[in-house]
C-alpha cells in the first residue's frame, strides 16, 4: 500500500531478488508518502531513490524511530543524520556519523549524461536504509521530504 500527499508525486516499490528499492518523484520538491511493507520486503534491505535536485531534509519515520537525513547544498555537500528513537535504543534525538549501525548510505548517483553533483541535473538521491529500520514489527515507512531547490 502506498499513500502520497500531493497527486503529482509519484512513490512506486521495485522488489528484486535481495532487496526493495523505492522511487520517489516530486516535481513540487516538498511531499509526503506512507509505503507499507510486506513482511518480506521489510525484511531485505530498503533503498530509497529521490529523483530530486537536492535533498535539504528527509524524515523517515518507522512508527518508533525517525531517521532524519539532509545534503549540505554547498560544497563539499555534506551529509548530516541524527536519529530520535523513544524504544531501546533511547529516548531523544543523536547525531550521527558515518561508523554508526544506524547511518544510512547517501549516494549521489551518476549518470552518462550528468554527474553525480548537487544540483542533480539527472540522476537520482539514492538513500539506503540501515539493515534494522525496518523488520516484521515496523513493516511501514512515513517519508517526508524537501528539495532545496524547489
Amino acid at each position: 500500500m502506498i499513500e502520497v500527499a500531493h497527486a503529482d508525486d509519484t512513490v512506486t516499490v521495485h522488489t528484486q531478488a535481495d532487496a526493495t528499492r523505492v522511487d520517489i518523484t516530486s516535481p513540487r520538491g516538498i511531499g509526503s508518502a506512507r509505503v507499507q511493507f510486506t513482511p518480506a520486503q521489510a525484511a531485505g534491505p530498503i533503498q530509497l531513490r529521490f529523483y530530486l535536485t537536492g535533498l535539504e531534509h528527509a524524515l523517515l519515520d518507522n512508527g518508533d524511530v525517525q531517521l532524519e537525513v539532509g545534503i549540505s547544498s554547498q560544497p563539499p555537500h555534506l551529509v548530516s543524520q541524527s536519529l530520535t528513537a523513544s524504544d531501546d535504543l533511547g529516548d531523544g534525538a543523536r547525531l550521527l556519523d558515518e561508523n554508526d549501525p544506524l547511518w544510512a548510505a547517501v549516494t549521489l548517483v551518476a549518470t552518462e549524461d550528468a554527474p553525480g553533483t548537487i544540483p542533480l541535473r539527472a540522476g537520482p538521491i539514492d538513500v539506503t536504509l540501515p539493515a534494522t529500520f525496518l523488520d516484521a514489527r515496523h513493516p511501514s515507512l512515513s517519508l517526508r521530504w524537501i528539495d532545496f531547490y524547489r
